[in-house]
């Protein structure tokens, strides 16, 4: 590809440093990038000069110019990818956005996203998206105080569905709140819910919930070793479901 370095070093600071430093690009004025594909760097630098409308792009493809203009310090390029994205967020989205927007850079679109995943969470957790998302991704969903869910049982089997998709999710399942839960749905169900070569570990899990149930009920001291840290802790919206009608960019 041939460009005008002047111009590819005003987009980017990464690429000025490689042709004006003392790097042996600088010599010749000619980069050789074999681990970044062409044409997504050529629609980068499209979005950076303003002949690209970020609104048509598709979304598998945000996150791959994303992860570029970020390697490349292309702020500029970030903060119109973020913006376009965030202007059509929907739940259908935020399960594919929430695994890469923190990863390049985009901090504001991944709150959001976070925040609509958390206050939505049993809509959310009915989207392909939802079925979709990396252990990493739903981990930081499930540990957020702010989930709106009925209870953590309507949690507890949102998070079993995702994982018979294949995941393991035993990170995600840390971040159950056990104790929240009836102690009857505790014993009959919670270990029932899983395959079979997690069983064992639920039913310890299981046990130490209830141990953990009755430690609050008498406002004793409780030291957890398979639940998570915020095993007692209410969530804001337990018990509430708090959706309104669907924004303008969910309709349709």
């Amino acid at each position: 590809m041939r460009t005008s370095s002047f111009l590819i070093c005003l987009a980017s600071p990464v690429v000025h440093k490689m042709l004006c430093g003392n790097f042996s690009e600088s010599t010749g004025k000619k980069l050789q990038l074999n681990d970044v594909d062409k044409t997504i760097f050529v629609k980068v630098l499209d979005v950076w000069c303003g002949r690209d409308d970020c609104q048509e792009v598709a979304l598998a493809e945000l996150p791959l110019l994303a992860i570029v203009a970020d390697r490349f310090q292309m702020t500029e390029v970030t903060s119109v990818l973020e913006e376009a994205v965030m202007g059509k967020l929907s739940l259908d989205m935020i399960g594919d956005v929430l695994m890469w927007s923190g990863r390049c850079g985009m901090q504001q679109l991944e709150a959001e996203a976070l925040e609509m995943a958390a206050t939505r969470f049993e809509e959310f957790a009915m989207t392909a998206g939802f079925a979709r998302m990396g252990e990493e991704a739903l981990t930081i969903v499930v540990d957020d105080d702010r989930l709106v869910a009925r209870n953590e049982e309507a949690v507890w089997e949102a998070v079993v569905s995702w994982m018979r998709g294949g995941a393991r999710g035993r990170g995600v399942v840390s971040k159950i709140r056990f104790a929240l839960m009836e102690a009857e749905y505790l014993r009959d169900r919670v270990a029932e819910s899983v395959c079979q070569e997690h069983k064992e570990w639920m039913a310890g899990v299981v046990l130490e919930a209830l141990r953990a149930k009755a430690a609050r009920r008498e406002g004793a001291v409780f030291e957890s070793e398979l639940l998570g840290r915020k095993a007692l802790e209410d969530r804001v919206g337990l018990g509430c479901l708090l959706y309104t009608s669907p924004s303008p960019r969910d309709r349709g």
